[in-house]
């Protein structure tokens, strides 16, 4: 009757010996007692359980792994005495509806659906009929369980009972209801114990992140009061609440987002204890790994750190910035020791000697930078190529070795001897060139797979110091034999640039990471990838923790994830801490010039009225979970929009009516470019797989895919249409930095200009098929007569950027050229003589973006300091500054309890007030 199944006749024996005495004949004849299946049989001991053991088992599926009574006993609302619950523990063990684990108690597989079918089931009833009992005493989602097993609550809990309501109610009705309930709670006490509040504003959330984001009015929770309630295990990290009313809640066991930017750069201490971090922010935040609670905040001018690390002491952390800038901390005190600005050009990497006596740091200049670490009371630097950057520096563990890996694709390896001679003379405060690193080289060694394009842009020696890995533009990783200097082997599986490599303690596993947005472990003595997990957009930084258990890593999206390194070298999630990046990456002018529309890192695109002053908000709509990028139609009746990290659509806007009638469907990774040709015919998107589609929106409401152009499997930089609309330019994220040329009528591409310098930006003029410029990371701006491409004619090279080039706008007459760069400043050329007519530096980290107004007296700026500054293009002048809204905003935390000080500190940080 029961298939075999182990568990049924478990279950079954039971029955038989505490309903029918062990009498199998008389079960067997009882035809009331037969049980249909496995889950009618579940049903039936399910209510012979005591409510407490109905209680439990619950908890068990909610929890989704193993836990120890004492943890057990403090989610319960009313807490049994221990007794009672270790009783009811062995009942249910001895009926086999659970077991005994290494870690604590857990359920089998077919009790956890059983149990989970019945929670879906319970919860749905009682939210439409308004009745809370099992969800006054349990939640479908807890904040604080370690990430995967919270991404198991959302996925097999939340998911279904929203998608069900849904079906069940209409918004209005949904939004009723959820508001009588919590006034029902409201009513039985302030703050009374329960779950419901914290599961009903969870439930909302899923509701608005999921299903109704994309209504043409956004569903705003500040509709719905929570004061008063008990809001436990309440997940609002990453949630937009603005003016939400929390007054005089209970928080507790609740998770926020974190007052710290975009996360790229991070460092562990050598000890374990210590977690380093900065990136967008201006600061470098310290947490105790132990429990993940920030210890202490380094302030200073530190938008774009590209690199953090500890001393070997751990007494010390250093950072180094996109604009040449070096700051070093005392950890214990959180004083700024020094800081010096060593050049106008990028620093990628910053490392402390051995002994720790030394800083040494490098980039995108020729020079690595030596430092006495506490006082910088001496100063060298040894020089590498001429018009190379020096990439990565990096110490032997054992050996007096130091690695210095170029952007020309060389790797010296250094007698530390000699540096150490070097500093050693070092007079106090002396700033003098030392040698030429070649003349001071070991061995200058070649990766095996170079080709004349290729930089090596990461680097690591292995902790026992046998072997070290490189890896650069061309997503290649090789290993070598540091004693035979050797090449044993190449890891191939990377689609782009590395950014980081890594090997574990134990130096068995490497680690990487870079921009085709995955992390990898390999098996170091096999050359074996066992474990490949997507990462939210580019991957910054990884690190272990000193046992090996923990990876810790950053990315595109500014989070910071603690993953758990299992023995089969796969990766859990345990954990992420998420900051805000405060940034609004997308801006567009209509083509009146009467609107801008202004899209956020939140999703949220907000159209502005240029004509009042200052600017008002006409309307809000709510995008993806990120708009990366907005173009108006050249008629302005409808805008696209595109940019999300989970949705990769495009979405068209009517401009008046604000409603989404359209989403273009094809692309696979994140949309990072959209444009329309000037005859309003074709719309162009790219994306960050290196995907180009080409769209035909002569007709918006039923747009065509026209083309695919194939990509290299690398991020797109770029598009531009020629002004007659027949060609468009495309430039990738590749190593032969290479513009390409497509006719859009037949798909075909007609040609290519290669170079040799990074170049990711071409832009041609609005009013000559035949003028265009290019730009990349050499700070120049190439303006080019493209008449007779693929030959070209250089007609004037503008000079003054002084590190990597992000945007360019022509006028619309062509005449002038507007410009942007991770150096902070945004500059505005005279195109008739090259001269340069402004520097404007206002901005206080790199300027992303700029465009041109479509009468050209005016042109905007976007920058990573969370502002966009709207200018006069004839003074000079700041015209207005548009900011963006921190997640929190007007949030009532008045009398909230059940958070920390500095977790109270950080809500106010991101816009929560007290009254």
């Amino acid at each position: 009757r029961y298939s075999g199944n182990p568990l049924a006749l478990k279950l079954v024996a039971d029955t038989v010996d505490e309903i029918f005495e062990g009498n199998i004949g008389e079960f067997l004849a009882g035809e009331s007692m037969v049980f249909g299946d496995v889950r009618d049989l579940l049903d039936q001991h399910f209510a012979r359980l005591t409510p407490l053991e109905q209680e439990v088992l619950f908890w068990l599926a909610i929890v989704r792994e193993p836990i120890d009574p004492p943890a057990l006993r403090s989610h319960l609302l009313q807490a049994p005495a221990n007794r009672n619950l270790l009783e009811a523990l062995n009942s249910l063990q001895r009926r086999s509806l659970i077991e005994r684990q290494a870690d604590g108690f857990a359920l089998q597989n077919v009790i956890t659906e059983y149990l989970t079918d019945r929670l879906v089931g319970r919860a749905l009833a009682e939210l439409t009929e308004g009745k809370l009992d099992l969800l006054h005493r349990h939640p479908l989602l807890m904040a604080e369980a370690k990430e995967y097993v919270r991404e198991s609550q959302v996925r097999l809990l939340v998911q279904p009972v929203a998608q069900q309501i849904v079906s069940h109610l209409s918004i209005g009705e949904i939004k009723l209801r959820c508001q009588q309930l919590l006034d029902r709670l409201r009513s039985q006490g302030p703050r009374r114990p329960s779950y419901a509040g914290g599961t009903i504003l969870n439930l909302l959330l899923y509701l608005h992140a999921v299903v109704w984001r994309t209504m043409p009015t956004p569903y705003s929770l500040a509709s719905c009061d929570f004061s008063k309630l008990a809001l436990r295990q309440a997940h609002l990290r990453g949630a937009m609440l603005p003016a939400i009313n929390f007054a005089e809640s209970d928080l507790a066991h609740s998770t926020f987002t974190q007052a710290f930017g975009l996360a790229t750069a991070l460092a562990v201490s050598r000890d374990g204890q210590l977690l380093a971090a900065g990136g967008s922010g201006n600061e470098i935040n310290i947490w105790q790994l132990s429990d993940y609670q920030p210890l202490r905040t380094l302030k200073g001018n530190l938008y774009n750190v590209s690199a953090v690390a500890f001393s070997p002491d751990g007494n010390l952390v250093a950072c180094v910035t996109m604009h040449g800038a070096v700051y070093t901390w005392d950890v214990q005190s959180g004083r700024q020791l020094w800081s010096t600005e060593v050049s106008k050009a990028a620093l990628y990497c910053v490392t402390f000697s051995p002994d720790g006596r030394a800083l040494v740091a490098s980039g995108h200049g020729p020079y690595i930078h030596f430092w006495e670490s506490r006082h910088a009371t001496w100063y060298r630097r040894l020089y590498s190529e001429p018009d190379t950057g020096a990439f990565v520096v990096a110490f032997h563990p054992h050996r007096p070795l130091l690695a210095v890996t170029s952007s020309s694709g060389n790797i010296f390896l250094v007698d530390c001897a000699r540096i150490d001679t070097l500093m050693s003379d070092a007079d106090e405060a002396t700033y003098v060139d030392g040698a030429a690193i070649e003349g001071w080289a070991m061995q200058r060694l070649r990766p095996q797979n170079a080709s004349d394009y290729t930089q090596i842009t990461a680097f690591a020696f292995s902790p026992d110091g046998q072997l070290f890995a490189c890896g650069g533009n061309d997503g290649l990783i090789e290993l070598w034999d540091v004693q035979r200097l050797e090449h044993l082997r190449t890891l191939r599986g990377h689609q782009a640039e590395l950014k980081r490599l890594e090997f574990s303690p134990d130096s068995k596993t490497l680690v990487s990471g870079g921009f085709d947005q995955t992390l990898r472990l390999w098996d170091v003595a096999h050359g074996v990838c066992d474990a490949l997990v997507p990462c939210e957009g580019l991957l910054w930084s990884a690190a272990f923790t000193p046992d090996g258990q923990r990876l810790i890593s950053c990315g595109e999206q500014g989070l910071i994830r603690i993953w758990n390194v299992l023995p089969t070298r796969q990766l859990e999630s345990v954990k992420i801490m998420q900051g805000h990046m405060q940034v609004m990456p997308a801006a567009a002018f209509h083509p009146s010039g009467n609107l801008l529309a202004i899209g956020d890192s939140l999703g949220i695109i907000r159209l502005w009225d240029l004509t009042q002053s200052p600017p008002r908000i006409r309307y809000t709509v709510q995008g993806q979970d990120w708009v990366e990028t907005l173009a108006f139609s050249p008629d302005g009746r409808y805008f696209a929009s595109a940019g999300g990290y989970q949705e990769h659509t495009i979405q068209l806007w009517d401009t008046n009516n604000r409603h989404c009638f359209a989403l273009l469907t094809g692309h696979k990774e994140q949309v990072l470019h959209l444009i329309f040709s000037p005859d309003g015919a074709l719309l162009a998107s790219g994306a960050q797989d290196g995907a180009i589609c080409l769209w035909d929106v002569r007709n918006p409401q039923n747009a065509q895919l026209h083309h695919i152009f194939p990509g290299l499997g690398q991020r797109v930089c770029g598009l531009t249409f020629n002004c007659s609309s027949t060609r468009v330019a495309t430039s990738s994220a590749d190593n032969t930095c290479t513009f390409r040329f497509w006719d859009n009528a037949t798909g075909e591409q007609l040609f290519s200009l290669t170079r040799r310098a990074p170049a990711d930006i071409f832009q041609f003029s609005p009013q000559a098929d035949t003028v265009a410029c290019w730009a990349g990371s050499e700070g120049a701006i190439r303006v080019v007569d493209t008449a007779t491409l693929p030959d070209e004619t250089e007609v004037m090279v503008l000079e003054g950027h002084y590190s990597t080039l992000k945007s360019v706008a022509f006028s619309p007459t062509g005449d002038r050229l507007v410009s942007s760069s991770l150096d902070q400043t945004v500059r505005l050329w005279d195109l008739k003589d090259g001269r340069q007519l402004f520097v404007l530096e206002e901005h206080e980290a790199s300027v992303t973006l700029v465009r041109f107004s479509p009468n050209g007296r005016q042109f905007l700026s976007s920058s990573l300091d969370g502002t966009i500054r709207l200018w006069d293009a004839e003074t000079g002048h700041c015209v207005h500054i548009f900011h963006t809204v921190g997640p929190y905003e007007g949030m009532n935390i008045t009398g909230v309890t059940g958070i920390s000080k500095a977790q109270r500190a950080a809500l106010k940080a991101l816009g929560a007030v007290e009254q």
